[in-house]
């Protein structure tokens, strides 16, 4: 909403922009209690667009709680996203240091007592939200694999019970490599949907 301090990050050199959007839609921004609504996060895009950025890198957390509408929201977003980057393509069109520019969309999975109920949720609104991004040719990477996600969050909820089964994975050759869990997932997510009951 202040343009004029984005003019001054310009000038010093800043060509890469990073929003923490957090939900996909307003109303799952309500929920996560992140206040810009998509009008004010659209007019700051606009800003950043029409200035020739490198990049542009918007982060969004996905909860397992978004229904039908609030992907159907995120998609026509996207949509909006798409067509203000080609009006400005089109308008800058002999910049070709601009016409590399891209966008990623990063999503970061929210603790969710739904979302461990209901992994599949996740999973179908993870595939639908890629689908949307990629077929209109922007960049998308999720922060963290979804069964690793699924496993942090069953031992968050089972606490000291499930330290059998970490163990059990252990013996088994299973560990946490500093990104990512190796090992039998299956078993590891198994035992500790057993341990949370």
């Amino acid at each position: 909403m202040r343009p004029e301090l984005l003019d001054l990050e310009m000038l010093s050199g800043k060509r890469t922009f990073t929003f923490g959007v957090e939900g996909i839609n307003d109303r799952m921004r309500r929920f996560l209690h992140k206040k810009p609504p998509e009008q004010d996060i659209l007019i700051s895009l606009e800003h950043i667009y029409s200035r020739k950025p490198r990049q542009i890198k918007l982060f969004f957390i996905i909860t397992g709680l978004e229904n039908e509408n609030d992907c159907r929201e995120f998609k026509d977003f996207i949509m909006k996203l798409k067509n203000f980057k080609s009006k400005i393509i089109a308008r800058l069109q002999d910049d070709y240091e601009f016409l590399g520019f891209w966008q990623t969309f990063l999503l970061l999975l929210c603790n969710s007592v739904k979302t461990i109920k209901d992994p599949e949720r996740i999973k179908k609104d993870q595939g639908d939200i890629k689908r949307d991004c990629e077929t209109n040719n922007f960049e998308f990477r999720m922060s963290q694999d979804i069964e690793d996600f699924l496993i942090g969050q069953h031992i968050v909820l089972a606490g000291f019970e499930c330290f059998d089964v970490i163990c059990e994975f252990a013996r088994k050759g299973g560990y946490f490599s500093g990104e990512n869990i190796i090992g039998d997932k299956t078993f590891a997510y198994h035992g500790l949907k057993v341990s949370i009951r």
